[in-house]
């Protein structure tokens, strides 16, 4: 019996084609993305800066990853300064490498509270997240509501 319908299975593929792999990314590197982004609450970020201040960050949890788009011309660039290609990224098995982008390349979609929290948390020389990074321009909240 299969419990997908045609149209949750072609989403599903959809987006397992648009995953570009995860990176630590610097927090001044990330920007929201406005038009997807619900606004910031106030007594979210308090409770997550508590949880942080007296848990940690737990940045590798998977559940504590932060969803983001990018361009594949800023994905490949960031790449290249790694030394590993966007292939590679995909199928990193190791440590998830740093990648360093220009400006506010990155565009949260998912995680806002979270990079708040971090970002009034965290020491200044150690403010990055785990990001799950999809090509820019193919994702939409409509499609995808599971990522938001």
């Amino acid at each position: 019996m299969d419990l997908l319908t045609d149209t949750e299975r072609q989403l599903t593929a959809e987006r397992l084609f648009k995953y570009q792999g995860t990176a630590k990314i610097d927090l001044d590197q990330i920007s929201l993305q406005p038009l997807m982004s619900r606004e910031i609450d106030q007594k979210n970020v308090e409770r997550l800066h508590n949880i942080f201040a007296k848990d940690g960050c737990q940045r590798f949890d998977i559940r504590n990853h932060v969803t983001a788009v990018v361009s594949r011309r800023h994905l490949e660039r960031a790449c290249r300064g790694a030394g590993l290609t966007p292939e590679e990224l995909k199928t990193y098995q190791r440590e998830y490498p740093h990648l360093s982008f220009r400006g506010h390349q990155v565009q949260c979609l998912h995680g806002q509270h979270r990079l708040t929290a971090a970002e009034e948390t965290l020491a200044p020389s150690d403010r990055w997240w785990t990001v799950d990074l999809y090509l820019d321009g193919l994702l939409s909240d409509a499609r995808f509501p599971h990522l938001y």
